[in-house]
């Protein structure tokens, strides 16, 4: 869907229009529910969170402010705010799950050049979970989930050169943890 189609919905929406935001819910709806069942580990969860998002989205529409919006970013940084609230109600850090079949990293995000691909995406998948939540949300965010640089930092609430340094410094954990862990 192009972006001027996205801003009419979500202008429509706003007017109260529940067919317009039924049809952003359709375009949005997959890949939110597959950001957020990332983070849960139960698929009811999963579920409840991300119909908790689209509602947020909902009653949050009429301040919405349109200029320069990119509604996706929005919604992926309300889901993670539902998350991370999820996670401080019952006092226990997100882990991440088993993504081998949501992260496939093509030659451009490739993070050891001289490492093999399949070898690669088995360690990455096992040591993942033991990066840091920035880092690990940086990693899903730009290579799992494939968001820009720009979206990213919508999401995050960072700017772009952050968001830059965290996935360089996260690459380098990765890189680091893998090097400790695999190499003799």
């Amino acid at each position: 869907m192009e972006l001027s189609e996205v801003l009419g919905l979500v202008e429509q929406a706003r007017g109260g229009d529940k067919q317009a935001f039924g049809q952003l819910y359709d375009e949005h709806a997959r890949r939110l529910h597959r950001f957020i069942q990332i983070r849960l580990p139960n698929e009811t969860q999963a579920e409840d969170l991300l119909q908790e998002t689209f509602l947020k989205a909902w009653l949050a529409l009429p301040k919405l402010k349109l200029e320069g919006l990119n509604f996706s970013a929005w919604l992926y940084k309300i889901a993670r705010n539902l998350v991370n609230d999820h996670y401080r109600k019952v006092y226990r850090t997100p882990t991440s799950e088993d993504i081998e079949e949501h992260m496939e990293l093509s030659a451009d995000h490739n993070i050891e050049g001289d490492l093999d691909r399949v070898m690669m995406l088995e360690k990455v998948r096992e040591v993942l979970p033991k990066l840091k939540t920035e880092y690990r949300q940086v990693i899903e965010l730009r290579f799992i989930q494939e968001f820009s640089v720009i979206e990213a930092a919508e999401i995050l609430n960072r700017s772009q050169v952050a968001v830059r340094l965290l996935q360089y410094r996260a690459l380098q954990r990765l890189r680091n943890i893998i090097n400790e862990n695999y190499v003799a």
